[in-house]
């Protein structure tokens, strides 16, 4: 961040092809914010597809491309390393979860819903992928594990910006404690209810089993049910109607899936008491981040998650951990644990100041400072952050 600011370089083209909520988080977000603050000296230019023009091309700090990856995706960065050599831009290359196999075990270890998403990826997926981040001036990646993963793979300058949250859209101020004693837990899921998917009859009309996704194992399905009916949790699940609570289908309010710039607004007004993050110990959510815990942090939820190797929630604080093997009585005291007051007013504390501690509001200088470093090839900072 340290470096004299070049007037004739103010753009940063950000490729933010498509409507996926990482996309939105890792791009569009960001971009927006670095936008607010005019004494950086650049401005990011949200786009579906690289501007390619000279005239713009010699105005551009830096592209920065999401999951650009496959043989399509190293097309698309060997035409603009091409370009590179006349025009001295960066090519930046962001990821969130992991783009190409790591071996065996990723394949075996997936579940149902992520072994049909990834079902496309050979060795031409993933010899190109490589090969593409390879080209690339920079990598970024949401945690260290994905980091070593693409190190692993021989790519460069590979660097950690971890997931964080536009204080702009989450408006909600920390919840003030609690003065008594919660009687019921409001439990909102956040997690798309796609990932688990009814059996079926395909296109040929062959029998489907059901996906179960991150719910295979049963303890979290039937402790949610369990509580719901006997009146503990109030069960609110975002999304079309999972066919995983068909025993408390009548008790559960379902709200309709949004697009991922009214995800925040949604989930503040549904103001949770509790978010839940079951995950299988599998490749694909080794990869993953700890976005939901930020998510549930900053609108002043609890907060409870799988807790394996590498599990994305292994450094969140020890209540909101849930080791593998957990029975429904363990996950009945949790629940205990999280309506005593001081318990919660803890974990709402706890969560607001991991927030801050590490940088995880987006508008923060922490968090601004690794998108300017990444993004805009080490830009002199002079401005103040003061929207916390």
């Amino acid at each position: 961040m340290k470096a004299d600011l070049n007037p004739s370089k103010p753009y940063v083209q950000v490729v933010t092809s498509g409507g996926s909520g990482c996309r939105f988080y890792r791009a569009s977000m960001p971009a927006f914010c670095l936008n607010w603050f005019e004494g950086l000296g650049i401005h990011c230019l949200e786009v579906p597809a690289p501007l390619l023009e000279p005239g713009i091309l010699a105005a551009t700090r830096s592209i920065v491309l999401k999951s650009c990856a496959g043989w399509m995706g190293l097309e698309l960065i060997k035409q603009l390393k091409a370009a590179q050599a006349k025009f001295g831009f960066k090519i930046v290359n962001d990821f969130d979860d992991v783009p190409f196999y790591t071996g065996e075990s990723h394949r075996e270890g997936d579940s149902d819903f992520d072994a049909i998403n990834t079902k496309m990826w050979d060795d031409k997926h993933n010899q190109s992928t490589i090969e593409a981040l390879k080209l690339c001036d920079v990598v970024t990646v949401s945690k260290q594990y994905l980091a070593d993963k693409f190190r692993a793979a021989g790519a460069n300058n590979v660097v950690v910006i971890p997931n964080a949250v536009a204080r702009s859209m989450w408006s909600l101020e920390r919840k003030q404690p609690l003065e008594k004693d919660l009687d019921k837990i409001h439990l909102v899921l956040t997690a798309c209810p796609q990932h688990a998917v009814p059996a079926h009859k395909d296109e040929k009309g062959n029998d489907i089993p059901e996906q179960l996704g991150d719910y295979q194992s049963a303890e979290w399905r039937e402790w949610v049910i369990k509580h719901v009916k006997d009146g503990d949790i109030q069960l609110t699940q975002m999304g079309n109607p999972s066919f995983l609570w068909t025993p408390i289908q009548d008790k559960v309010r379902s709200v309709p899936w949004v697009t991922p710039n009214r995800f925040a607004s949604l989930v503040c007004r549904l103001k949770p008491d509790l978010v839940i993050a079951p995950l299988v110990p599998n490749e694909i959510n080794r990869c993953r981040s700890d976005l939901r815990y930020v998510e549930a942090a900053v609108c002043s939820s609890a907060f409870l998650g799988s807790d394996f190797e590498d599990s994305p929630y292994k450094d969140t604080p020890e209540l909101c951990r849930v080791p593998q093997g957990y029975t429904v009585e363990q996950l009945d005291e949790r629940l205990r644990m999280l309506k005593d007051r001081d318990t919660y007013n803890k974990m709402v504390n706890d969560g607001w100041d991991f927030l801050l501690r590490e940088g995880r509001i987006m508008e923060s200088e922490a968090c601004m400072g690794r998108y300017i470093d990444a993004w805009g090839s080490g830009l002199n900072n002079t401005i103040a952050f003061d929207l916390l």
